[in-house]
Order: C-alpha cells, then sequence, then structure tokens
C-alpha cells in the first residue's frame, strides 16, 4: 500500500513525494515550528482518506438532553485549497436507513499532530497512532429530513443552512497500517447562531435548542452524551498561527506559548440562562507567545452578545478503551476574544473563536513535533470573524462560515 506526503511549498505550489511504506505515516513533523519569529515554512501531511461513519445526532433542550438519533456521516477525502493547512471536504449527512438529511462543502483547518498509544491491556497488539487535527467548519443545507428528525435545527426550515463547528481526527495506526478517526460538529441555540443583528439568519425557531453530530457511535464503540466539568490549569504548550498569507501555498511559522492560563469561572446553561447545570462552562483563556502575541478572553454575555469569555459545552464521552479514541472527552468551545498578532502592524482585534476540547482517551506521547508535550488535554480553536478594535465592525458576525485568520491550540496542565 502507497501513501503520499503532502508538502506545502512556501514557493508557489504544492510538491508530491511518495512513501514505499505505510509506517512512513508515523513520526511526520509537519514542519510548522522549524524557524524563527514571522518565518514562512513548509507544511508536510500525509494524504488523507474519506471518512464513513456510523454517527449519533443529539439535542439538548434546556441544556438537557432531549433526543438521540442513528446517523450516517460522509466526508469525501480533504482536497488542498491555496490557504496553507485549510482545504475542502464534502459532507454528507443522512439517517442510518439511508434517508438523506443534510449537506455542505465543509472547511478543515489544520492544527496540530501527535502520537497516541493504546496500551496492550486493552488490545492485542498494543496499538501507536499518530493523529492530525483539523478544525471543522460546514453549512449544512437541509434535504428529506428536515421537519421530521428531532436532532436537526428547526431554523433549517426558514434558513438556507445551518452553521456547524467541531473537528476531525485522522489516526494513522502505525502497527496494523490502517486509518480511524473521530470527528464532530455542533450548533448552538438561536442567541448563538440565529441571534438578531449578529446572524445572517436570525431566527426565534431554536431558541433553548442546541444540536450535535458525533462519530463514530457504534454498539463496539458507543458516545454517551453527558455533562462534565473541567479542572484549571497553566498553558505548557503548544502555539499560535495565523493562516492568511499573501503568498499562495505560503505557511506562517507557528509561535510557540510562552505563558498563559486556563481557569474555569463558573458553569450554568446559557439557553435560557440558568446555573442548574453544568452543562456549560465560562474559561477565562489568555496567553502570550514567545514572539509577542497574545490573546484574552472577553466577558462581553449580554444584550445581543452571547459570550461570556470562552463558553465550552459538554457534549459527551467515548465509553470504551478498546477502539479509538479511546475513553475521550468531548467539549465543544466558542468564544469573542481580544488578539494581537506581533508579526503585523495593525491593531489588535476582536475574534471570534470555535473549536472543540477533547480530554483522556489514550495515553499521548511527547512529538512527533517539538513544540508539543504530552498531555491529555487539547485546546484547538480557529476564528470564522474578526475585526479591528479601532473599526470599521462588518456583521453579519455569526452564522455561516468565514475563511479563518488566525488557530490557537494549547495544553492545559
Amino acid at each position: 500500500m502507497r501513501h503520499y506526503l503532502l508538502n506545502f511549498a512556501v514557493a508557489s505550489a504544492a510538491i508530491f513525494t511518495f512513501s514505499s511504506d505505510a509506517a512512513a505515516q508515523c513520526g511526520i513533523d509537519d514542519q510548522l515550528s522549524l524557524g524563527g519569529c514571522c518565518d514562512q515554512v513548509d507544511l508536510a501531511l500525509p494524504a488523507f482518506p474519506s471518512i464513513g461513519l456510523q454517527s449519533q445526532g443529539i439535542r439538548w433542550d434546556a441544556c438537557g438532553l432531549a433526543a438521540q438519533q442513528c446517523l450516517s456521516v460522509n466526508l469525501s477525502p480533504p482536497i488542498p485549497t491555496a490557504r496553507c493547512g485549510v482545504f475542502d471536504v464534502q459532507v454528507s449527512v443522512g439517517d442510518c436507513a439511508g434517508v438523506p438529511a443534510a449537506s455542505g462543502l465543509g472547511t478543515l483547518d489544520y492544527t496540530r499532530t501527535w502520537t497516541e498509544v493504546r496500551p496492550q491491556s486493552v488490545g492485542a497488539p498494543p496499538a501507536q497512532y499518530q493523529v492530525w487535527r483539523f478544525l471543522f467548519k460546514v453549512d449544512l443545507s437541509g434535504s428529506g429530513l428536515i421537519g421530521s428528525s428531532p436532532v436537526l435545527p428547526n431554523s433549517l426550515g426558514s434558513c438556507p443552512s445551518a452553521f456547524y463547528y467541531g473537528h476531525v481526527d485522522y489516526a494513522f495506526d502505525c502497527v496494523s497500517n490502517f486509518w480511524e478517526s473521530s470527528f464532530s460538529l455542533y450548533h448552538g441555540a438561536d442567541n448563538f447562531s440565529h441571534g438578531p443583528v449578529l446572524s445572517s439568519c436570525p431566527s426565534t425557531l431554536d431558541p433553548i435548542s442546541s444540536y450535535a453530530i458525533v462519530g463514530p457511535d457504534t454498539a463496539a464503540n458507543p458516545f454517551v452524551p453527558t455533562d462534565f466539568l473541567v479542572q484549571p490549569g497553566a498553558l505548557q504548550s503548544e502555539a499560535v498561527r495565523k493562516v492568511d498569507s499573501p503568498i499562495p501555498f505560503a505557511c506562517n511559522i507557528e509561535e510557540r506559548i510562552a505563558s498563559g492560563t486556563y481557569n474555569p469561572v463558573g458553569f450554568g446553561c446559557l439557553s435560557p440562562p440558568s446555573l442548574g447545570s453544568i452543562h456549560q462552562s465560562s474559561i477565562a483563556l489568555d496567553a502570550t507567545g514567545g514572539c509577542g502575541s497574545n490573546f484574552l478572553t472577553l466577558n462581553a454575555g449580554g444584550g445581543i452578545i452571547p459570550w461570556r469569555r470562552l463558553v465550552s459545552t459538554s457534549l459527551g464521552q467515548w465509553t470504551t478503551p478498546f477502539a479509538y479514541p479511546g475513553e475521550e472527552l468531548l467539549r465543544a468551545d466558542e468564544g469573542l476574544f481580544v488578539y494581537n498578532d506581533a508579526c503585523v502592524t495593525l491593531p489588535p482585534e476582536f475574534a471570534i473563536f470555535y473549536g472543540v476540547e477533547t480530554l483522556k482517551g489514550y495515553d499521548v506521547l511527547p512529538g512527533p513535533t517539538p513544540s508539543f508535550i504530552g498531555s491529555q488535554h487539547f485546546v484547538d480553536l480557529g476564528t470564522n470573524w474578526t475585526a479591528p478594535l479601532t473599526g470599521p465592525i462588518s456583521l453579519p458576525a455569526v452564522g455561516t462560515v468565514n475563511p479563518s485568520k488566525y488557530l490557537i491550540y494549547v495544553n492545559p496542565q
């Protein structure tokens, strides 16, 4: 079996090199940390496969579990774009009887790679994976199940599409030479996705309902919706990176985190506001990079702005150690930040970030990139809207997929 290594050259176009051994898929440094402040570098990634997963659609009402449904999700192989680490992917969602539900052209933003080990005690032989994480955004348009599925937004009946965000983890088993994967997509209630002024499609059809699609979810590898809290910690690794570049295929070097904090400051429910839940947490997240870039969350919730710092929503947990990704916990994150890029002379910016957190799962090893320190708590975020602090501010700010500008990927300890 032959696999390809995509090497995105700073000069102009993607260079394809070949690997004669599937095991060469493991131990690949993405090369994003090889240089000095504000440098441009190459990006090394393998070619990723298509994904077809039995998954679970979930709805929460007033932050309480309200509905679940078996769904089938298919993702095409990621298609490289001229923007570094940004891929197009065709998404289709149906029920498990084969009835189409929704589809769309999604965007994958590469963040980072690491190594995981499934111990022999839960598998024979033990497995070692190299994992590549992408942030995932898609505007899903409805089809046959709209109006009949309890796990799809009611707003799809009046809006052209529904904005979902989440992640895709591509995991290559270095022992068996097979790909495995996991993914999530989340759509918040109206005040987050369809509120007045900020949204591209204001709606009042989902005032207390939020929705997720998570895979895999099978009898042998179930995902169970559950609420859980997270603990505070200092940021020990990794980095921030700017996606934008005036040169096609050029990659901006990642800027390693020098210091930062991850501090949960409260929990409850925001749709509607209530303290009688731990479904959502408000997290103060800030950091400074080694080159001087910095960011912090804003406690701006109130009126038309829904976010209180980083709003982190519990989605649930995979519950078996015998299949990838192990007993991993999953959260959906979004919030309003101030972001300052040290590599430009522009003023700091307001930025709305979306992404995920994963915790636990299999043991994590340092590397293969020198910027990563082994940790089982991953926070990966990307922007979907920015505006200079000094104005002007262009709207809408939510409700549809926009190109990412900044990425944050850190590990609270």
